[in-house]
């Protein structure tokens, strides 16, 4: 699930994803809020046709590389590639759209 962060939490700020065990957990905290912004790549993996990859960096400071694995349940796997993608792009976008108005 994206959503919209309120909250700092470990740095975090913005548009995140954040993950659950299963969708009877949503009204808890997620186990793990990956920050949007800090997405290297979204990428089909290419030995498994019903498998994605996303990495991200978890520590700005340190630079510390995570990658996360996902399997598709209900869309085909190159659609939830191109939405990730599209969204992150759509994110970054209007951060620098932003940062330009203010830099003005």
């Amino acid at each position: 699930m994206v959503q919209q962060s309120t909250r700092t939490l470990h740095h975090l700020t913005g548009i995140v994803c954040g993950l659950w065990m299963d969708d009877g957990n949503k009204g808890d905290e997620p186990m793990l809020e990956v920050d949007l912004l800090k997405v290297l790549s979204v990428q089909p993996d290419p030995a498994r046709n019903e498998v994605f990859i996303i990495n991200y960096v978890a520590d700005s400071k340190n630079k510390v590389k995570q990658r996360l694995t996902f399997s598709r349940i209900d869309r085909a796997r190159d659609i939830w590639v191109e939405m990730f993608t599209l969204l992150i792009t759509m994110i970054r976008e209007e951060k620098e759209s932003k940062s330009l108005k203010a830099k003005r």
